[in-house]
């Protein structure tokens, strides 16, 4: 399915990247995973805080969608770093 740029879809796709982003506590970028049905059902995959950074990767792309480099991604991260407190929170899990 290709989603056109203001498409419903893609807004509500946007959104639930926003309320998953800040619910988990993830801090200046994360990559996030769905599957969208031809019937428009959206299934959330996975999250992924630390995405490829190859030329040929998604995260690369999507900056570039933003006029944003990777070298200017992290000028922007480090300098916003500096205003960030310590994490006072670690999450524990266990794979089974």
């Amino acid at each position: 399915m290709l989603l056109i740029q203001d498409s419903e879809i893609t807004r509500t796709l946007k959104d639930l990247s926003i309320k998953i982003f800040e619910s988990t506590g993830y801090e200046f970028m994360c990559r996030f995973d769905f599957i969208v049905t031809e019937s428009e059902e959206i299934y959330f995959l996975e999250s992924n805080p630390i995405p490829g950074m190859m030329k040929n990767s998604i995260f690369p792309k999507m900056l570039k969608g933003h006029k944003l480099s990777i070298p200017g991604l992290f000028i922007h991260l480090s300098c916003s770093s500096q205003n960030i407190s310590e994490k006072k929170s670690i999450f524990n899990y266990i794979i089974e």
